[in-house]
């Protein structure tokens, strides 16, 4: 049987794109998406203060959103 859902599509943006039922089909079957629907407190919003963040989030919450959501992610250089 064909997969219902990409569940590898969008995976840094989930939370915003991925609807309620391919999340809980991609947690079910694959085991992907879980930790956006468990009651479990994540350690940092990735959300609140967004339009901000380079000079209001700490530097540990930018690495966390950016390797979650990636949300708060500083630019590399390529020199």
């Amino acid at each position: 049987e064909a997969p219902r859902y990409d569940c590898s599509l969008h995976l840094k943006h989930l939370r915003q794109t991925w609807g309620t039922g391919q999340r809980n089909w991609c947690c079910k079957q694959l085991g992907v998406g879980c930790d956006v629907m468990t009651s479990t407190r994540l350690p940092f919003d990735c959300f609140a203060g967004f339009s901000n963040w380079q000079a209001g989030w700490p530097l540990g919450q930018q690495a966390w959103c950016c390797d979650h959501f990636g949300r708060g992610c500083r630019p590399t250089s390529t020199l």
